[in-house]
């Protein structure tokens, strides 16, 4: 992982990456793209077999109709062009003029799949063979040849061998003879060539990788090298050792111009330490003497702050007294003004309170009205749901003769027309009367069927709607209850209002008694707040110019202990740096 993340190990990495991907990715085009071809060239050349097929049934077929030779010698001759003659055992050879490859051959079906030319199976029927996948291949060959030809592909076992492999079939029909005349072979007999390619490309790519890897290490090195080096040295100065060896690189590059760069630094930041350590010295010899100035200043101040105390604090203890005072009459002045505002603000409230509550006694008495009302016309509803069932009723029954009248009809048309069957001639034209008679019978029976279903559907939702009204009558009740009760809320409210507007009206006059008098009170405390905040202030400014200067002393005796502080830190941070 240290290597990896090293500089070297990263260029080993990228290097490798931008040599082997994308010749990796030219490989695998140029091996799909040869394969492809090789396939489509392999498929036109089982698709002409089967064309040069047909045009020889079409010639033998020619012949036939001449008369020159019967049919059967005809067809056994195309066979025989096909593959060969049949032997003893009924088997034929595979003699093909074309190249079909090592396992390709042609073979003759009819419609039923049975195999009427093959080199080892003639007579057998395949319409059930599956292949691994379970798909009735023949009879796909045969639906692509029943409609004007087409390409199958499945899997099969090479012959002689357990191992499954791509096939592919092209069949078409002849016209003339009703054969379908199918070839194929296993597609590795086109693309083998092409796997040919693909083990050349990985040994090239393979090739190419491990030279590629040994120029990428060479030049890696010498990059890396050198940056690790400079890296140790830097690291060196980092813990503040400053006599690390110079090395000339004798490089023009980047790399060069780096480590002269820091050369260079190393160079300026000797000077830089070696003035620094001067310049403290001097600092720390000023910084003693100015430490002791301020202290002798100092301690005088403090003299002096003691006697200026003496005399302020009798003045500022009035003042502070006086402010007190002052501040607490005007925090009493404003609550007063505060309780006259709120009293005004409740009594305006008071009375709109009682005017919102005889409007809402207004419209409570008209919700009560109107719940009347609702309940009035419920009822109504209810008395007319009621009556709509009964009339609903009375109608079921009134269906109900009419069906009982339409079956006695049907019957008596039934007993009419085999009356008139029996007479004979004489009774045509009764048993068509007749025969109309049931059929409006029938009509009236499927009528007053659905007329039943329409009258139990309007029962049914009658009921429903009737027993939401009598739940919709039990909540009107409960709302004109509720009513009555909100209304005797609304006037116990009422006195109560009256009660409190009443109260305010006795507290505002005591109010305006206290909101008069505050003023003169107000104005005899300010005057003596006045006096006294005079003389604390002449007090404070002797005061405040006293502490201003101990202020500026004190901080010129802290801003020199600072700076010796920083200073003896300066000197710590300085001698970890190792200048000889």
């Amino acid at each position: 992982m240290k290597f990896l993340r090293s500089i070297q190990g990263k260029l080993i990495i990228i290097s490798l990456a931008l040599l082997i991907i994308p010749s990796l990715i030219i490989g695998l085009v140029s091996y799909g793209k040869a394969k492809n071809g090789m396939e489509d060239i392999g498929e036109q050349v089982i698709k002409n077999s089967v064309e040069s097929a047909l045009q020889l049934i079409e010639l033998a077929n020619e012949s036939v109709e001449k008369g020159d030779i019967p049919l059967e010698v005809a067809q056994e001759r195309v066979r025989e062009a096909f593959l060969g003659p049949k032997d003893s055992e009924g088997k034929r050879p595979i003699n093909y003029p074309g190249d079909l490859g090592e396992y390709g051959y042609i073979y003759v079906l009819d419609d039923k799949g049975t195999l009427t030319t093959h080199p080892t199976r003639e007579g057998d029927n395949l319409w059930e063979d599956q292949d691994s996948s379970g798909n009735y291949f023949i009879r796909e060959v045969t639906e692509k040849a029943l409609a004007g030809g087409g390409f199958t592909e499945y899997e099969f076992e090479l012959p002689g061998q357990d191992v499954l492999a791509d096939k592919i079939i092209y069949s078409a029909k002849d016209p003339n003879w009703g054969w379908i005349i199918a070839s194929g072979t296993y597609m590795q007999d086109f693309n083998k060539e092409a796997h040919s390619l693909l083990f050349v490309i990985g040994i090239t790519l393979l090739g190419a990788a491990i030279i590629g890897t040994a120029v990428v290490i060479t030049v890696s090195r010498h990059l890396a090298v050198p940056v690790q080096k400079l890296s140790k040295r830097v690291r060196e100065v980092a813990k503040g050792n400053l006599t690390v060896e110079i090395e000339d690189l004798q490089r023009s590059d980047e790399i060069g111009q780096l480590n002269e760069g820091f050369n260079e630094m190393v160079d300026q930041l000797k000077t830089l330490i070696t003035d620094v350590e001067e310049a403290i010295v001097e600092i720390q010899s000023t910084s003693s003497n100015l430490t002791s100035v301020a202290e002798e200043t100092n301690a005088y101040g403090d003299e002096i702050v003691k006697a200026i105390n003496e005399v302020s604090k009798g003045a500022v203890k009035q003042a502070s007294d006086s402010e007190d005072t002052n501040r607490t009459a005007i925090n009493f002045a404003q609550q007063i003004e505060v309780l006259h505002d709120k009293n005004e603000l409740i009594f305006d409230a008071s009375q709109h309170m009682k005017q919102s509550n005889q409007e809402g006694l207004v419209n409570l008495n008209r919700l009560k009205e109107k719940s009347q009302e609702s309940s009035a016309l419920i009822y109504t509803v209810q008395s007319v749901f009621s009556s709509l069932i009964e009339k609903v009723r009375e109608i079921e029954g009134i269906v109900g003769t009419i069906t009982e009248i339409s079956d006695q009809t049907n019957l008596l048309a039934l007993n009419a027309s085999i009356e008139a069957a029996r007479a004979g001639e004489h009774g045509k034209g009764f048993a068509v009367v007749a025969e109309e008679v049931r059929k409006l019978a029938d009509q009236t029976s499927v009528a007053t069927e659905l007329v039943r279903t329409t009258l139990k559907g309007i029962e049914s939702e009658t009921n429903l709607v009737n027993d939401e009204m009598k739940k919709t009558n039990v909540i009107v009740h409960q709302q004109n209850d509720s009513v009555a009760i909100t209304e005797s809320s609304f006037k116990e409210i009422e006195l109560a209002v009256e009660k409190i507007i009443a109260v305010i009206g006795d507290m505002t006059e005591g109010v305006a008694y206290l909101n008069s008098s505050k003023n003169h009170i107000m104005h005899s405390i300010e005057s003596i707040a006045l006096i006294s905040e005079k003389n604390a202030a002449a007090s404070e400014e002797v005061t405040a110019s006293v502490d201003e200067q101990q202020r500026a002393i004190q901080l010129v005796s802290e801003s020199s202990n600072d700076l010796t502080d920083e200073i003896t830190a300066l000197q710590e941070s300085i001698r970890r740096f190792i200048l000889r």
